[in-house]
């Protein structure tokens, strides 16, 4: 059966209180690992742990409380409980805190993907700041917290973080965790991305040619592997002339059979390729080279051709044997004589 992958995303949580010409107020700002906002979701806030109130985030993923002056001098708390699909995130204000804040956008050369087939990988980690960001040291990390790479911004804020193919992992979904370092300016600051480790995968056929008539039974076979060795346990698709046939999957060995009943009709030539579609575990789609099925006329109808052989011959040796009868084989008369 096929494995089933659930995915939990990151959530991230910003809270800050805003001061304008009115009467000051909490603001959250809920968003998933990729940026994206939560919407019309529950975030609970509290002042030096005394239930503050609970306000419901916008199509923006944002939402505000009108609070005192007295409260917005004091530590500010927001919580959001997550999803079945959202973690939990939490955030913190504290007034007494100067630096500036720091954000992180990390970006990979394959959104999302980290491919193993291609050796050593290099991340670019943008750091935004209002005080500038040159000068932070930033790490990554994977979901085991292992730190796979460091570096430090430039003076746009900019760093190159090279991980080394044996540090990449296995194939499957996981996670890589940036983090920058607080300075006596800058407040440490801490991102997620959701990744996919990936292996390129290869459909071997055992027969790129097939010769059969219709209403025959083929079947293909071949392997499915990647540079690791074979795939087990992953669906396999035969596609015949842009139409799926048949369904399979994979054993302990990669090794797969496709069986499909070739349909009725007259000579002709068929394209066929067996697909895989990829899989959650982290190994990518491909499809094996075209199979050429050659689709040969059907057989006679023996019966109805034999009949009209054998009435000929039985003409003919009919004919035969009365041509080989004696000319004359009646009894002769008598001769008379006048004597």
């Amino acid at each position: 059966a096929q494995p089933t992958l659930e995915i939990h995303s990151e959530s991230r949580l910003r809270i800050e209180v805003a001061r304008g010409e009115g009467r000051p107020e909490v603001r959250v700002d809920l968003r998933d690992d990729l940026g994206g906002p939560i919407a019309d979701a529950p975030v609970r806030l509290s002042v030096d742990g005394e239930p503050l109130g609970v306000v419901r985030s916008d199509a923006r993923g944002t939402a505000t409380l009108p609070i005192d002056a007295r409260t917005a001098i004091r530590p500010l708390r927001a919580e959001f409980d997550g999803t079945p699909f959202l973690r939990p995130a939490s955030a913190t204000y504290d007034p007494a805190e100067k630096r500036a804040r720091v954000e992180l956008v990390p970006t990979l050369a394959a959104s999302g993907r980290l491919p193993l087939d291609e050796g050593a990988q290099t991340i670019r980690v943008h750091a935004r700041s209002s005080a500038g960001a040159a000068g932070l040291r930033v790490r990554v990390r994977d979901e085991e917290g292992r730190v796979l790479a460091e570096s430090q911004t430039d003076a746009l804020g900019r760093a190159h973080l090279g991980i080394a193919a044996h540090d990449l992992g296995s194939p499957g979904p996981g996670r890589l965790v940036f983090e920058s370092d607080g300075t006596e300016t800058h407040r440490p600051a801490s991102t997620s991305v959701p990744v996919v480790r990936t292996l390129a995968t290869l459909v071997d056929v055992d027969e790129r040619s097939l010769v059969a008539r219709p209403g025959a039974r083929l079947v293909v076979r071949g392997t499915l592997q990647t540079e690791r060795g074979p795939l087990a346990d992953e669906a396999i698709t035969l596609v015949v002339a842009g139409r799926e046939e048949a369904t399979s999957v994979t054993d302990e060995a990669g090794r797969f059979e496709l069986a499909f009943v070739l349909e009725e009709g007259g000579e002709r030539r068929l394209d066929a390729r067996v697909r895989f579609d990829g899989s959650p575990r982290g190994a990518d789609a491909s499809e094996s080279d075209p199979i050429a099925i050659e689709v040969r006329p059907p057989f006679p109808s023996w019966p109805f051709v034999l009949l009209p052989l054998t009435f000929v011959a039985a003409l003919f040796f009919a004919r035969k044997k009365r041509l080989e009868r004696p000319a004359e084989t009646a009894p002769r008369r008598p001769l008379r004589t006048l004597f």
